[in-house]
């Protein structure tokens, strides 16, 4: 009795860090169908997180026992805590297929496994299955929010939230603090952000535009000023010679008389 409460203190713990490490909560080693010894190396082997060792191990008995369906479980589980979600998929699918379908542990960490792998739409539609199947399960409501904070949905993320709540008052409180509200915040953020940049573009092509208009009337009203001198040049010039012609009509030139010289008087 005592070694079942460790071990369930744990698989608690565990459960714990992942919460905090990964935002998810995952399912755990189904261990009340496994024969003794196999109960006992799969115990030991989750505790000290060789998941090589479990994934060895369940590979073995997968080949003994092809029909179980927890082995196939149990290769995903080990798969995925190795960072090989795109290897722990199939594995879980196979459980699932196993089990008829209702395999709520396996079809939630497929789950998981999508969200890890950017395939969060799909893991939504995984997870709607699974609560289809077992609605009462409040860990299918905070995964379902936290795919859709991922999502950056704050709405659905809020609707699941709700539904959270009435499950499991505590979690909802922390995700709510932990992941949504940091979320929507960082969102009003980035929007306001995203606004002040717009603005300043709007205002920066405003003021080239009128800088490009002001140089534009610039350049026309010198282009003005010279065509009008050209313009001019000719009317001056033709105003000048007929103002120099009617002068020398009307005052002509008068010969200049040539001085006498006389002759010095010598007397």
């Amino acid at each position: 009795m005592h070694k079942y409460i460790r071990t369930m203190t744990v698989l608690a713990m565990s459960a714990i860090s992942i919460f905090y490490l990964s935002g998810f909560f995952f399912f755990f080693l189904p261990l009340g169908w496994l024969l003794p010894n196999d109960k006992k190396t799969v115990e030991e082997l989750e505790q000290k997180k060789d998941w090589a060792g479990l994934l060895g191990l369940s590979e073995i008995r997968i080949k003994n026992s092809p029909d179980e369906s927890g082995w196939y479980y149990i290769r995903g589980l080990a798969l995925q805590r190795m960072d090989k979600c795109t290897e722990a998929i199939p594995a879980y699918d196979l459980a699932i297929e196993k089990k008829n379908g209702d395999y709520d542990d396996a079809i939630t960490n497929k789950a998981l496994c999508q969200a890890e792998i950017r395939e969060v739409d799909s893991a939504i539609q995984t997870l709607t299955m699974a609560i289809g199947r077992h609605p009462e399960n409040w860990r299918h409501y905070y995964n379902m929010s936290y795919f859709y904070v991922k999502k950056e949905d704050s709405d659905k993320a809020r609707i699941y939230l709700e539904q959270l709540r009435t499950r499991n008052l505590v979690v909802a409180k922390q995700l709510e603090e932990n992941q949504i509200q940091p979320m929507e915040r960082r969102l009003i953020n980035e929007k306001k952000a995203a606004e002040a940049a717009a603005k300043y573009r709007q205002d920066r092509e405003k003021l080239e535009r009128e800088k490009t208009e002001r140089e534009q009337q610039v350049r026309e009203a010198e282009a003005f000023k010279m065509r009008s001198a050209s313009l001019a040049a000719p009317v001056m010039a033709g105003l000048f010679l007929g103002c120099h012609a009617s002068s020398q009509i009307s005052n002509p030139r008068v010969k200049p008389l040539k001085a006498s010289v006389k002759s010095p008087n010598w007397q």
